[in-house]
């Protein structure tokens, strides 16, 4: 804080306020948090984006995560080719799981329910995450741990397209349920 700031007479409370919040997110502290009525679970984020100059490089990036108050995350990227999706699907799975190596390893237990969030499925990509990414995740899974009780897996994939005339009611978002056991 500038000692200027310190001396004038219209010294402002704001500054002090997010020098505290800032000091105390680097000694680790949580600036703020939501209630969220689920608890021991891990809630999970992917999206994808194509290089700007390279089209043919893509980037995925997963964010996990891994504390009660979901206040603290587990992130890591990779870089896969465009078109190949079992790259991409094989990438996801891998970083997923490092992921709830991260929650076991923070919290002494296995996530209950994992909620996934998973952007960048355009509608010919849909079927391939269906019936080869989701099943690839689940083996994956179950093949790097060995888990006490069953879990569940509920994948949200929103659509591509927007859909803005009134009453239209296409399905805007595809949710799957996955079973680990």
């Amino acid at each position: 804080m500038v000692k200027r700031s310190m001396e004038t007479a219209k010294y402002d409370h704001p500054i002090a306020k997010r020098l505290a919040v800032q000091i105390n997110c680097k000694v680790g502290g949580t600036p703020w948090s939501v209630e969220v009525p689920l608890r021991l679970g891990m809630i999970v984020g992917i999206d994808i984006c194509v290089d700007s100059r390279n089209r043919s490089i893509s980037y995925a990036s997963v964010v996990a995560s891994y504390n009660k108050d979901y206040s603290k995350f587990f992130s890591t990227s990779f870089e896969f080719r465009t078109k190949d999706h079992e790259q991409l699907s094989t990438g996801i799975c891998e970083h997923v799981a490092k992921a709830i190596h991260r929650f076991k390893t923070f919290q002494n237990h296995f996530p209950a329910v994992i909620v996934l969030y998973r952007d960048g499925v355009s509608n010919k990509v849909l079927p391939h995450v269906i019936f080869r990414e989701m099943p690839l995740m689940k083996v994956g899974i179950s093949s790097k741990f060995i888990f006490k009780k069953s879990f569940n897996i509920c994948v949200f994939f929103p659509f591509k397209k927007k859909y803005s005339r009134q009453g239209n009611t296409k399905i805007k978002c595809f949710i799957l349920f996955l079973e680990m056991a």
